[in-house]
């Protein structure tokens, strides 16, 4: 009998949690996730206190930090980086506790 097996590595997923109101923060955020794999895997990640009000569909107004939490679950970074402090813990991540509980999809 035999078994045969492949291994893809994937790069690690950065997740980058930044104020979209500072600009000169997503600009930083931006410029460095540019170098790393061309951005390709590493999501900026909005965390708004209150939704824009272009986001509104019909009657259906999403709250800020609900929007936070879909993109973590989402994007599912391995990595987070904060662009000002106490960002991550508005959207529930929490430093060595596992923020997604499910299986984690491999990247394509």
């Amino acid at each position: 009998m035999r078994f045969s097996a492949s291994i893809r590595a994937r790069p690690i997923r950065i997740g980058f949690i930044v104020n979209p109101r500072d600009f000169g923060s997503v600009r930083r955020c931006l410029r460095l996730n540019s170098c790393l794999w061309g951005g390709f895997y590493n999501p900026l990640i909005p965390v708004f206190d209150r939704a824009p009000s272009r986001w509104r569909m019909f009657h259906f107004r999403p709250k800020g930090l609900d929007i936070g939490r879909g993109y973590m679950r989402f994007f599912e970074p391995d990595v987070v980086v904060e662009a000002e402090q106490g960002l991550a813990e508005k959207v529930g991540w929490v430093a060595g506790k596992v923020f997604i509980g499910a299986k984690r999809t491999p990247a394509n």
